[in-house]
């Protein structure tokens, strides 16, 4: 399996998220195409979303905040 691995910009928590092999694939493809797929919450819906947009958003630069500082 791959993991996916975030680290939040205000606290500094890791999270991180077992991608099973459908979403592997779908995360090469991604990497390959960008947002030509789609958004990414409906291509990585089981993903958290500050890990989402940490780990695979193309254009945040691996900027993420956990939901406890969000909160």
């Amino acid at each position: 399996m791959y993991k996916l691995t975030a680290r939040c910009a205000c606290c500094d928590k890791e999270g991180t998220y077992e991608m099973n092999e459908e979403e592997y694939v779908t995360l090469q493809r991604y990497q390959l195409h960008g947002r030509q797929l789609g958004y990414i919450q409906e291509l990585f819906p089981n993903v958290p979303a500050w890990i989402r947009s940490g780990a695979i958003d193309q254009y945040s630069g691996g900027f993420c905040i956990c939901p406890d500082c969000c909160g």
